[in-house]
């Protein structure tokens, strides 16, 4: 779902209205089941460096070099584009069986409910995130001539 609203660039609150087919308000489970039925079934995840290489960001610095110092700069874009492509990897995702879908749908729901409410929906799919001990942080990542930024608390 989290993967839908990113490569949708939606709202939480659009989201629901995208799976909500009826418009009634609510998400009951066959709406929930088609919504995973029509998902994209290969998603794009980023790739892991090999090695201790630098990142393909560099063909956009050195596409940059040449811009300033007046060289053809076509080259340089095109690189970057293919950099940015590269950087991705399409992904496979397993097939998720209809009932399956049906009893994670089952878990979402309160107790004696049969559908989910935009609320509810919502706080599901919110990011939180806890302090779990007192953390400094810092406006590098060694301690070394570095300036404390703020401390979070437990």
């Amino acid at each position: 779902l989290r993967y839908a609203k990113e490569t949708k660039s939606v709202s939480l609150e659009d989201l629901f209205s995208l799976i909500d087919a009826d418009t009634d308000g609510q998400i009951d489970e066959e709406e929930f089941v088609k919504f995973f039925d029509e998902a994209d079934k290969e998603v794009k995840v980023r790739k892991a460096f090999k090695g201790a290489g630098k990142p393909a960001t560099k063909l956009a610095t050195d596409a940059n070099s040449a811009a300033e110092a007046g060289t053809n700069n076509a080259e340089g874009t095109e690189k970057n584009e293919e950099a940015e492509e590269d950087e991705f990897e399409a992904l496979k995702l397993p097939e998720l069986p209809r009932e399956a879908v049906r009893r994670v749908f089952s878990t979402l729901l309160s107790d004696g409910e049969t559908a989910l409410s935009q609320d509810a929906f919502v706080q599901h799919l919110v990011v939180r995130y806890y302090v779990a001990s007192k953390t400094t942080l810092t406006d590098r990542l060694g301690f070394e001539g570095a300036t404390t930024l703020c401390q979070l608390e437990e």
